[in-house]
C-alpha cells in the first residue's frame, strides 16, 4: 500500500534518528511494516518487539512468519535463545526475562503509547536494553506533535484502507446521557449488536447493566476479569450471542 511504501521510506530518512515514531489507525498493517522493515533492513543482531499481551503476540508471530522470518517467544512461561532468530515476540510482562548484555538491532514497541511514561518499571526496563534503533507504532500517542510518521484514520477511511468503521452519533437534550445510551442500546440493540460501551468506572458499568432491558445479554469486561470469563466473552461476541 502507497502509505506502507511511505513508512519504509521515512524509516530510512531516520537512521541517524535514535528513536523513529509511527501513528497508525488500528488495522493498517502496522504489523506488516514491522515485518517489512526487519526483513529488508537486516542487521547482524535479532530485533525484538515488545506487545503487551499474549494475544497481541499471536498475531505478530503469524503475520511475520509469513515474511519467512525466524521467530521466538518470551511470555507466558515460555522462552527462547534469541541468537539464531530474526525476531523474538516479547510480552512486556517478561522482559525481566531477557538478558541485559544481549544486543539487538531494532527494538520496537507496539502499542508504543502504553510505554510513554518513563518513570514506569517496566518502562525503563524496556528503555535499558541495548540496540541500534528504537522503533515506536501506535494509534493514539498522549504527544501527537513528537511524532515522525503520520497516516490519519480519515485518510485510511477516504482511500478506501479501512471500510467497516461506523459511528453513531446521539445527542441528548435532556435528562442524563447514561439513560440516554440505556435508551438507545434497548432500542436498537438487535440491529447494532455485538457493541462496545466503555466507562470510566467500574461501578457506572455495573449501574448501566442494571437498567439494562433483561433480554439483552450483556456483560462487563475488565481488568480483573478471569481469563475463562473473557474467553466465553469473546466467544458470545464473535457468535453474536
Amino acid at each position: 500500500r502507497p502509505y506502507q511504501l511511505d513508512a519504509l521510506d521515512l524509516f530510512k530518512k531516520t537512521e541517524h534518528q535514535d528513536v523513529t515514531k509511527f501513528q497508525l489507525p488500528c488495522r493498517t498493517g502496522k504489523t506488516f511494516i514491522m515485518a517489512c522493515i526487519i526483513k529488508r533492513f537486516k542487521q547482524k543482531e535479532p530485533s525484538i518487539v515488545f506487545v503487551n499481551r499474549i494475544s497481541l503476540a499471536k498475531q505478530h508471530i503469524q503475520e511475520f512468519r509469513k515474511h519467512h522470518l525466524n521467530v521466538g517467544f518470551i511470555g507466558d512461561g515460555e522462552t527462547c535463545d534469541p541468537s539464531d532468530k530474526d525476531v523474538v515476540i516479547c510480552v512486556d510482562a517478561s522482559v525481566d526475562k531477557l538478558d541485559v548484555k544481549q544486543k539487538w538491532a531494532y527494538k520496537i514497541l507496539d502499542e508504543a503509547h502504553h510505554y510513554e511514561n518513563a518513570k514506569c518499571k517496566r518502562t525503563k526496563a524496556i528503555k535499558a536494553l541495548s540496540c541500534q534503533r528504537t522503533l515506536m507504532f501506535s494509534a493514539t500517542y498522549k504527544d501527537p506533535y513528537n511524532v515522525d510518521f503520520k497516516y490519519f484514520i480519515e485518510d485510511a477511511c477516504r482511500e478506501g484502507w479501512v471500510t467497516d468503521y461506523r459511528f453513531h452519533i446521539a445527542y441528548f437534550d435532556y435528562g442524563t446521557r447514561e439513560d440516554g445510551v440505556v435508551t438507545l442500546v434497548n432500542k436498537y440493540y438487535k440491529s447494532w449488536s455485538p457493541m462496545l460501551v466503555c466507562f470510566n468506572t467500574v461501578n457506572n458499568a455495573r449501574e448501566f447493566k442494571k437498567k439494562l432491558d433483561k433480554s439483552i445479554n450483556a456483560s462487563i469486561y475488565t481488568a480483573k476479569t478471569s481469563e475463562k470469563t473473557r474467553g466465553t466473552i469473546i466467544g458470545c461476541l464473535k457468535s453474536n450471542t
